[in-house]
């Protein structure tokens, strides 16, 4: 049977997404890397998916996430290309703003690969900064596959002088004073390591990953957290390649989308882009 649906006949990488649109069937042949071929079975003709995990050897998926059924699923996606630099109008959704001294927000003219860049300042002051979050409480661990993606960049690194640290993923505690005591979360602490970091934390007990990524300036990553069903195992991917995964410290709380900062010497508000934030999560059981 023809596979019409899989965008160019190219390798899928984590978070492609594809639609699967008049089918003569909902069981529908793979080959893996390895050249075996399995059948995945759908519920539906007409299907939206995402590939979330291919971290095996022989590429075979952890998941997929069906579409247009909104007792299952939810997708938030914001490309930031409003104006808005307070509270509840910035992007789309819209985000709650976290401030402290000297904090800025600001847009970044668009380009021809990014429809919009929101600007965030890591402030000023030792131990404040600021950031973005969608609540505190919206997601349960453990309630059903999740997907938390962002796409950032950090113009100026930091350095002895002005250090800075930034975090990315999925929290609990909305602070810019410290580093997240609950969460699932990329990290830059560069006084720590020039790599990103990728972080399980239960009431600051943390599980770290060392990704081996450096962080180069002004370029442009893309950090994935696959967090599964159970809640039991957390995958990370930057750029679409894994990492490593989690499988202790992962807290059970309500978690919420969170990108956020804080200046730990110096005192110049040092910037770093997010081109857009993507939220996924599937209900084990339906809502």
């Amino acid at each position: 049977m023809a596979c019409p649906f899989f965008p160019d006949a190219r390798t899928l990488t984590v978070g492609t997404e594809f639609d699967l649109i008049n089918a003569s069937s909902t069981v529908i042949p793979v080959k893996l890397n390895g050249g075996s071929l399995v059948h995945l079975l759908y519920p539906q003709l007409d299907t939206k998916l995402v590939v979330t995990d291919i971290a095996t050897t022989d590429g075979t998926w952890y998941d997929v996430m069906d579409g247009y059924n909104s007792s299952k699923r939810m997708h938030l996606f914001d490309d930031f290309i409003s104006s808005g630099i307070t509270s509840g109008t910035i992007g789309e959704l819209p985000w709650t703003l976290v401030t402290a001294a000297g904090h800025t927000v600001s847009y970044f003219t668009s380009t021809a690969s990014e429809a919009g860049v929101i600007v965030l300042g890591t402030g000023t002051g030792i131990s404040a900064g600021g950031g973005l979050h969608l609540g505190n409480t919206s997601n349960v661990v453990g309630t059903g596959l999740m997907v938390m993606e962002w796409r950032v960049r950090f113009p100026m690194l930091s350095v002895a002088g002005q250090r800075y640290e930034a975090y990315m993923g999925l929290n609990n505690t909305i602070t810019a004073t410290a580093e997240t005591a609950t969460g699932i979360y990329f990290a830059y602490q560069e006084v720590s390591s020039p790599n990103f970091t990728f972080k399980a934390s239960n009431a600051n007990v943390r599980t770290t990953v060392n990704s081996g990524v450096a962080v180069v300036a002004n370029t442009w990553y893309k950090l994935t957290l696959v967090v599964n069903a159970a809640g039991t195992q957390v995958d990370g991917y930057i750029n679409g390649n894994f990492i490593g995964s989690i499988t202790t410290n992962i807290p059970t709380a309500a978690l919420a989308p969170v990108i956020i900062s804080q200046k730990t010497v110096g005192t110049t508000n040092i910037s770093y882009h997010l081109d857009f934030a993507k939220f996924m999560k599937n209900w084990t059981t339906p809502r």
